[in-house]
């Protein structure tokens, strides 16, 4: 993304959004260590993950976002990282992203 906005070789490391990304890669995603143990294990209790599994994991996220009080469009952006970080496809990411934006 960087390179086809224009920035290219050292620009990119300079460029004041790359530190995001950099602390993602570091850290991983930002939430609670133990939202992140839930969802792991139940991402574990699923593999391989399938279509059908897409519901109960994004019930789950969104419950685990609720219980701890989270800002559901923040959260849903950790949580779409966290999915990829957990082996889940871009495309069911996404739909965990959606169902956790959708908290109240």
């Amino acid at each position: 993304m960087f390179i086809r906005n224009g920035n290219v070789g050292e620009e990119i490391y300079r460029h004041p959004h790359f530190l995001k990304f950099l602390s993602y890669f570091i850290y991983g995603a930002k939430l609670p260590e133990p939202v992140i143990k839930a969802f792991s294990d139940e991402v574990t209790k699923c593999e391989p993950v399938t279509s059908g599994d897409i519901v109960p994991l994004g019930k789950s996220a969104r419950t685990q976002a609720r219980l701890y009080r989270l800002s559901p469009h923040s959260a849903a952006e950790e949580f779409y990282k966290l999915a990829l970080d957990c082996g889940l496809s871009q495309m069911y990411a996404s739909a965990v992203r959606q169902s956790v934006k959708q908290a109240r």
